[in-house]
């Protein structure tokens, strides 16, 4: 999508244009697309207000695009650094238990979850579960925020 205005072939009476609004990620486009009542009541000054207010949209909206990607990625991280912790304490129980390497733990487990049909994380989360009586809670400190009983 170029710059500039792009007039609606269907309406030029009545529309002002499509102003590119917006590329934000990948293929996702925006267009702000103006009407009137009227046939031709938008003048050069309404056009070029219109063109401001795109603008300012469209860093508002590429903001709040951004935004949102890394709240996942956030969230993402903290599932995948839960699941490993979990799947690490399942290791060392599995080491204990068999007085075994790590790798040799690890193998155990994978395997485990293979002949089950189960993520390995569900293997883990139920071996921890199994001998600690209690679900494993996993601790990660949101940032910015002080754990209770610290100062910053």
């Amino acid at each position: 999508m170029g710059s500039g205005l792009r007039f609606c072939g269907c309406l030029p009476r009545f529309a002002l244009g499509a102003f590119p609004a917006v590329q934000p990620a990948g293929e996702a486009k925006a267009a702000l697309n103006l009407y009137s009542d009227a046939p031709h009541k938008f003048d050069g000054r309404a056009a070029d207000r219109a063109r401001d207010f795109t603008r300012e949209i469209s860093e508002a909206l590429r903001l709040a695009v951004r935004f949102s990607l890394h709240a996942d990625s956030a969230s993402n991280l903290r599932a995948t650094l839960e699941s490993r912790t979990i799947i690490d304490i399942a290791i060392g129980i599995v080491m204990a238990q068999n007085r075994c390497s790590q790798e040799a733990a690890v193998e155990i487990l994978t395997e485990a979850s293979s002949n089950s049909n189960t993520k390995l994380r569900d293997i883990a989360r139920s071996l921890v579960d199994s001998v600690g009586g209690a679900s494993a809670r996993t601790h990660y400190q949101e940032p910015g925020k002080v754990s209770p009983g610290r100062s910053a």
